[in-house]
């Protein structure tokens, strides 16, 4: 082809960096849709199945460490001291909460010596009161949602899918406006136009790079994709995108309402803040004063020793004005509102974004749908003046290929759109897996 022979320079080591990483596999394209997609990457997607397995782990972990008794035990099978063998030993500790304040604690003990076991153990109950300490937060922290890697997921197959649809629809365009520029360029030189030649050369130059930059990048996201959908050998991909018109129901107040409820940064800033007011109040009630009461009852398993039980009262006064350290609650507290309301003005600040860029997309939209309807128009009366002779042939084509460009304009609006609104929703907390579907035919 003519334009194959213009290619030099850039144009030519992009070709040979495109011979060395084309993802090749001699199998036939595979179609896939978007909702085909997400759910084979939850099924066989190896990093998500590591961290459902792993949520899994912690929720267990966690559901024990909120039983209120624990019960440890640690053994000493073999010990040798000096030379000498050492008796085994066995300990078992049940410590149990008997209030806000108290602490039930018992310890069983056993040694192994000569065939012989040896008892012994103590019980314990211990009370312990700050009197100016500050309340304990009652915010705690949730084991992290699988929320989050699920939309993570979902975000990563969609956009992927997107951006290989994209490049394929440039891939189409270009090659249609190849073929023009090579019929353009042979009128050129039939007519001999040598500044028209030039500039035929350039065009097709350029749009030569374009395709082979698009080529690379769709071996890229074909890559990528096989990675996302953990497959056992490489599969070229086409996606099929077919996306629902959708009209934004909810206003931006309740979008950011969800979205500040729905981050988990923001509920740090706000313990953060609750907790900070919370010293800073016990700061000033006990005016520099530390005070605190100690009860204990210990009775050892060897009935031939009586409990023992003992009682304390600790105080103390700081030796700086207790105004200082009050001050220096308060710069703590003022800084902790300061992190809350940054963090929930960045909040507010992405959703308006995001609006902003959807109702960007739905004008740009109607201003293709636009110029597509005029280009289709002009279209038809090029065909009808070719059928009578009275236009050429080339610029026919020209009306078709500016056709091709507004309709993968048009495609791309919605591709961008779709992806704008997953991080939207993402942003408010929702569950993608189930919104894509009703995104998509």
């Amino acid at each position: 082809m003519m334009g194959n022979r213009l290619l030099s320079g850039v144009a030519m080591t992009i070709i040979s960096v495109l011979a060395l990483c084309t993802w090749t596999t001699g199998a036939t394209p595979i179609s896939i849709t978007l909702g085909d997609a997400v759910d084979l990457a939850f099924e066989r997607n190896a990093q998500y199945q590591l961290s459902l397995w792993e949520y899994e782990l912690v929720l267990e972990e966690q559901r024990l460490k909120d039983q209120e008794m624990t019960l440890n035990f640690s053994s000493t099978p073999l010990s040798i001291k000096n030379g000498q063998s050492q008796p085994a030993t066995g300990n078992m500790m049940l410590a149990m909460p008997l209030g806000d304040h108290t602490t039930l604690t018992s310890r069983v003990s056993a040694h192994a010596k000569d065939m012989e076991l040896d008892f012994g153990g103590s019980l314990n109950i211990e009370f312990k009161y700050d009197f100016f300490a500050a309340p304990k937060s009652t915010w705690r922290a949730d084991v992290q949602s699988m929320l989050a890697v699920d939309n993570g997921l979902v975000v990563n197959v969609a956009t992927t899918l997107i951006n290989l649809a994209k490049e394929l629809d440039k891939i189409a365009l270009e090659e249609l406006r190849l073929a023009y520029l090579e019929e353009a360029y042979q009128a050129a030189v039939v007519t001999d136009h040598q500044g028209q030649i030039s500039q035929m050369r350039q065009q097709l130059y350029e749009s030569e790079k374009r395709l082979a930059n698009a080529q690379l990048l769709v071996s890229q996201h074909n890559q990528k994709l096989n990675h996302l959908l953990n497959m056992e050998t490489a599969v070229d991909f086409r996606p099929v995108v077919d996306l629902k018109a959708y009209q934004m129901e909810y206003d931006q107040n309740q979008l950011i309402e969800w979205a500040l409820a729905a981050s988990s940064t923001r509920n740090q800033a706000i313990s953060a803040v609750q907790n900070a007011e919370s010293q800073l109040e016990a700061t000033k009630r006990a005016s520099g004063w530390s005070l605190s009461a100690t009860a204990n009852l210990d009775w050892n398993f060897d009935v031939s020793q009586t409990p023992t039980w003992s009682i304390g009262l600790n105080a103390s006064k700081t030796l700086y004005p207790p105004s200082l350290q009050a001050e220096k609650d308060a710069l703590k507290l003022a800084q902790a509102k300061l992190q809350l309301a940054e963090v929930e003005l960045n909040i507010k600040t992405q959703i308006t974004q995001l609006l902003d860029k959807l109702a960007a997309l739905e004008s740009q939209h109607r201003d293709i749908e636009e110029d597509l309807q005029a280009e289709e128009a002009e279209l038809e009366n090029s065909r009808k003046l070719y059928d009578v002779g009275l236009t050429t042939e080339l610029k026919l084509k020209e009306h078709q290929l500016e056709l091709a460009r507004l309709q993968t304009n048009l495609r791309d609006n919605r591709c961008d759109y779709f992806t704008s609104l997953l991080q939207l929703f993402d942003l408010c907390g929702f569950e993608l897996s189930i919104i894509v579907p009703e995104l998509v035919y």
